[in-house]
């Protein structure tokens, strides 16, 4: 067998995982970064709630919430969540729609409306018990999630949220939303998301700014993002630039204001006219696949952005970067249509993203032990200066290092 399909037929194997357990990154990340995880997560997970709301799915009347008479309305149970509080869900299907039409919502998607505070999250998930044997609680949109511009099935824009060991699946264009700060998303299988890709859509679409937000994004299974049969629910194709399993959108971009001498400003004006950076982004050990971005980054921002210990195959793109200072390693690429690792674009659009990308779009990034096998350009950079790439694999690429200007 040729090295390359010896390679990839390996790495397929160790993907595979039963039970609820396949909602699951089926690799270790490695020991360096899942200390850095662990250390985020600490006083996060695994915290004590001082209440918990039982929920179930439908038929059945809305209780008080004990584990003898659960909620059945998990679209309130959601809105009403406050700090401290845990969301246990009985293993089964909550068709979201048929919940909304049964207690009167205008709405087919969730809204996480109150914070939790630090020590104090607030915690989605399946029941505890019933997920260490083996079942989950599956959250299914029938991609009926319409509503405002973004159409989000579940709108985050709260701080100290864990959203953990669930699938939410049948999306229309955009599964998580998250605006918040110190948000987790960990062990979710989160798959299908009907979109062209045109419009910010992922499965995951962070849009958090104003300094480090600390979120974290660990140990998922997301797949299956792009234009979908929705009757069948096969993936017709993976959509387009701007969509992809994971897509973070910098309101630096779009909020910041541009200074009055536009292309003619000083440097002091332009950074006085600027939203702090984005950054410190935890995107760690997942598998993705099945999408147009793996991992995606639009317009340029800055970071901290980290992209560790992934695996990511059958996407045009692994890891697409336009951000400073990102650090992209130990992630495992293959099967990538257009480039393994990307970092940097090419163009400009206005005196805003001119400035940007004169002083950002990849630059001052780090690209170390990752592995990419099979993709037209392995790791190509379109900017990038002040970076630094060292102790890759780079295997059957037509270009395995591509550099422009």
């Amino acid at each position: 067998m040729p090295y390359r399909a010896a390679l990839i037929s390996l790495l397929a194997l160790t993907l595979a995982r039963p039970g609820a357990a396949a909602a699951q990154a089926a690799h270790s990340p490695a020991s360096d970064d899942a200390s850095l995880v662990a250390a985020l997560l600490a006083g996060r997970v695994d915290v004590a709630p001082e209440r918990i709301v039982h929920v179930a799915p439908l038929p059945g009347a809305d209780g008080d919430g004990s584990a003898a008479s659960p909620r059945r309305d998990l679209i309130a149970v959601v809105a009403e969540a406050e700090a401290g509080t845990a969301i246990h869900l009985a293993p089964g299907v909550y068709d979201v729609p048929a919940i909304a039409a049964a207690f009167g919502h205008g709405t087919n998607r969730l809204y996480a409306r109150n914070d939790g505070a630090p020590g104090r999250p607030i915690v989605l998930r399946t029941e505890p018990e019933a997920w260490a044997a083996g079942m989950t609680a599956t959250l299914d949109f029938g991609y009926q999630n319409r509503g405002d511009w973004s159409s989000s099935a579940f709108v985050a824009p709260s701080s100290d949220w864990v959203f953990e060991r669930f699938e939410m699946r049948r999306m229309y264009r955009r599964g998580f939303t998250v605006n918040g700060a110190r948000i987790t998303l960990r062990e979710l299988h989160l798959h299908h998301a009907d979109t062209d890709g045109r419009d910010n859509d992922a499965l995951i679409v962070m849009q958090s700014s104003g300094g480090g937000v600390d979120n974290v994004v660990t140990g998922n299974h997301l797949h299956h993002v792009g234009n979908i049969d929705e009757a069948t629910d096969a993936l017709i194709d993976r959509g387009s630039v701007n969509g992809g399993c994971y897509y973070s959108v910098t309101r630096l971009s779009y909020d910041s204001g541009v200074p009055a001498g536009g292309h003619d400003a000083s440097r002091a004006e332009w950074e006085a006219s600027l939203l702090p950076p984005d950054g410190d982004v935890y995107v760690v050990g997942n598998h993705v696949h099945d999408c147009h971005y793996g991992l995606g980054l639009k317009n340029n921002s800055r970071g901290p952005y980290w992209f560790l210990s992934n695996v990511i195959h059958d996407v045009d793109y692994g890891v697409f970067s336009p951000f400073r200072e990102t650090i992209v390693r130990n992630n495992i690429i293959f099967r990538a249509a257009a480039a393994g690792i990307q970092l940097g674009r090419d163009h400009t659009d206005g005196p805003l993203q001119t400035y940007l990308n004169m002083t950002g779009n990849g630059a001052h990034s780090e690209v170390a032990f990752n592995t990419i096998v099979g993709a037209p350009r392995g790791m190509s950079y379109g900017a990038g200066w002040g970076s630094r790439a060292h102790d890759n694999l780079v295997l059957d690429a037509d270009q395995p290092l591509a550099i422009t200007r």
